[in-house]
């Protein structure tokens, strides 16, 4: 609320007279103005909102924005794509293992000795008969599995013996051990009857629930040979019994070993938002990051590589974070809890085929490298790993936006047109009202206004829109267009000769009510995934009203607020009652009752005085329909001692003034009103005042 300050002038003269012992008590009248300003059209109404035109008249020019939707945060909600796994030693593997041990005819002899032992070692490079021999063994060999583990206890596992005989005499009888070495627990105990010359014994041993160690001890405890059978062999004591042990398909309970380079997570996929209608083929992100949380229990460093191919940034580089978790601790865990920022990644969601939609393509890779470093495992210990991309919200989308149904209605209040307007109506003569639909976002749509209702709700008056070609009637809405970005513009140009919309002006409304509804992409994918947002995109609904200022003015009320000062008067317990006028030059062809209320600072009314009778005289029109001389009028009230005491504890006065149109011949009963128009005042008091000049 605007005020003007009041210009109070109060002038006393005093006359100094001879001493006396006694009081003297004059009354004395004094004229002076309390208030004065002007009320225009221009004042009244909002800078923002009046055209003053060429020919000085004025046209009201208002834009409100009654919807501004935002169809991304509205209707599109990219959801988290988090994965979990969960790696234990049952995913680790020990690989394939195979190692061999020989014992050779030289080794058997020297453990024969004297005399069967003596004589194979002399007869090495000959040809001669060997008897039978009986009680033979080849000692404790050790054999050094530690290229398998140092030690493990298996879940599942198998080891496979192979026995080639490579003496030149068949062997039977035997009974082949093999156990660890740190504690004798016998891990094979096979018996063979017979194994001819340059042939081979095979046989499976199930390692399931063994606690192998990586130091073994293979012996043959007991073996015999029919020798030659009388005919002449040759004697070559490198000749040898050769054993060899594969260990495959291990499972593990625990593990002490050199680990193998492997793969624990080797994830390849598409991932697949489900938007549950749009498909979209490309986004760039606003923001949003990519999680990375990782717990290692396991004794070794574990190797992390996530790539999403077809996400680049603004210099073309594609995601790919690659990062190491160290080795846990015994008995301990390592964690990692890292995110990565996506703003301003590009992401193609045509998926790996480039022929999918909502879908992108990534790899994630867990692994553990080969560092010839012995770790010890347990079944459990684990690898946890949870990844993916979370709070992701688009800056730009492409594709198919789906068909959906948009609905809409609000109340929109203060309005601020007609604030000054307190009661009273008036009859326009012409005007537009153009409702505007910008639509920001790369869609086809048809929009239904189904409501448009002007409230003012201080009268409680509504008037509902009455337009056949618009209300209840879909009308097509323009889609934006990009490179460059351009918003599509729809129009509904409501005028007096296709709506009632001056009906709704006329109401002076501070509210306005509306409904609408949108149907997105009515014929379906018409534009073959070309459908678009951006971060400008929105879809505007926007009120432009110009309505020029030619109207017949029934009671129209207007008020004004003005600083009068009358606080400030001293000794204000001597004015005693007074005379109240109104100096009035009227500009506005326009007949004005005036009233004025007299206010504290919160605006409560301590009195007031009605001056609307009679009215004040209307500016006159001339012959070009149009005030050029102010009308003066002036208009006096008596002030009685309790109402005057009201008014001196005043800080504001509103100005409240009532028009009537006062036409001429020749002039349209509707009268245009020009910026120059203005209603000038000042409040006079002529005061009955007590002054007191002691004795």
């Amino acid at each position: 609320m605007r005020y003007r300050t009041a210009i109070i002038y109060i002038f006393l003269s005093f006359m100094i007279l001879s001493c006396r012992k006694k009081d003297t008590m004059w009354d004395v009248a004094i004229l002076t103005p309390l208030v004065q300003g002007e009320l225009s059209i221009v004042d009244l109404l909002p800078d923002s909102i009046t055209q003053i035109n060429s020919d000085e008249s004025v046209t009201l020019v208002f834009r409100e924005n009654l919807l501004s939707y935002n169809f991304a945060e509205e209707n599109i909600s990219i959801p988290d794509t988090i994965v979990e796994t969960f790696v234990s030693l049952d995913s680790l593997q020990l690989s394939d293992r195979t190692i061999s041990q020989s014992i050779t005819l030289g080794e058997v002899a020297i453990a024969l000795g004297f005399p069967v032992g003596t004589f194979i070692i002399l007869s090495n490079g000959s040809e001669t008969p060997i008897d039978p021999i009986t009680g033979l063994s080849s000692g404790e060999q050790e054999i050094d599995a530690t290229s398998f583990f140092e030690a493990a206890t298996l879940e599942e596992g198998f080891l496979d013996i192979e026995v080639v005989n490579g003496f030149p005499i068949p062997l039977t009888d035997i009974n082949l051990q093999i156990r660890n070495a740190s504690d004798d627990a016998i891990i094979v105990d096979e018996f063979v009857a017979y194994i001819a010359p340059g042939e081979t014994f095979l046989s499976t041993t199930d390692l399931a629930g063994l606690t192998v160690d990586g130091n073994l001890i293979a012996e043959i405890a007991d073996f015999s040979s029919p020798g030659s059978s009388g005919m002449d062999v040759l004697i070559d004591t490198s000749d040898a019994l050769v054993i060899t042990m594969t260990a495959y398909d291990m499972s593990l309970f625990e593990a002490t070993a050199i680990f193998p380079a492997q793969n624990l997570v080797n994830n390849q996929s598409n991932i697949l938002y489900d938007m549950g209608g749009p498909e979209f083929t490309e986004m760039t992100i606003k923001s949003g990051e990519i999680i990375m949380y990782i717990v290692n229990t396991i004794q070794d460093s574990i190797h992390i590589e996530y790539n999403i191919p077809g996400a680049v940034d603004p210099f073309g580089n594609s995601i790919s974070i690659i990062m190491v978790v160290p080795p846990a601790p015994p008995d301990g865990s390592v964690i990692i809890d890292e995110t990565f920022p996506l703003e301003g990644y590009n992401v193609d969601l045509r998926g790996q085929s480039g022929v999918q939609y909502n879908t992108f393509y990534n790899e994630f890779i867990a692994r553990i490298d080969s560092t010839g470093e012995v770790v010890t495992i347990s079944k459990e210990d684990s690898i946890q790993v949870i990844y993916g991309l979370q709070n992701i919200v688009p800056q730009e989308l492409k594709g198919y936006f789906g068909q959906t149904d948009i609905s809409e209605s609000d109340t929109i209040g203060n309005l601020g047109l007609f604030d000054k307007i307190a009661e009273g109506s008036i009859n326009l003569e012409d005007g537009t009202v153009n409702l505007v639909i910008a639509n920001g976002v790369g869609i086809e749509g048809d929009v239904v206004i189904k409501k448009l209702t002007a409230w003012n709700s201080r009268t409680g008056q509504k008037v509902d829109l009455s337009a056949p070609d618009y209300i209840n009637v879909p009308v097509p809405v323009q889609r934006a267009y990009d490179n460059p970005f351009t918003i599509g513009y729809t129009n509904f140009a409501l005028t007096p000769a296709n709506s009632n919309i001056l009906d709704l002006i006329e109401v002076f409304p501070d509210r306005l009510i509306y409904e609408l509804d949108l149907e997105v992409n009515p014929d379906g994918n018409n534009y073959n995934y070309q459908d678009f947002l951006n971060a400008e995109s929105r879809i505007d609904l926007f009120l432009d009203l110009e309505i020029p200022l030619e109207f017949v003015a029934n009671s129209l009320t207007l008020v004004d607020e003005y600083d009068s000062g009358l606080n400030a008067i001293e000794n204000k317990q001597d004015i005693k009652e007074g005379t109240f006028t109104l100096f009035i030059d009227n500009g506005f062809p326009f007949e004005a009752g005036i009233k004025l209320d007299f206010l504290n600072m919160i605006d409560e009314v301590l009195a007031s005085v009605d001056l609307a009778a009679p009215p004040i005289v209307a500016g006159e029109l001339n012959a070009d329909c149009r005030v050029t001389v102010p009308a003066y009028s002036e208009r006096s009230v008596y002030i009685s001692p309790e109402l005057m005491q009201e008014i001196l504890d005043a800080d504001k006065v509103r100005i409240t003034a009532i028009f009537d149109t006062q036409s001429a011949a020749g002039c349209n009963e509707a009268v245009k009103v020009y910026s120059d128009y203005a209603l000038h005042f000042q409040l006079s008091a002529d005061f009955e005042y007590t002054i007191n000049l002691g004795n």
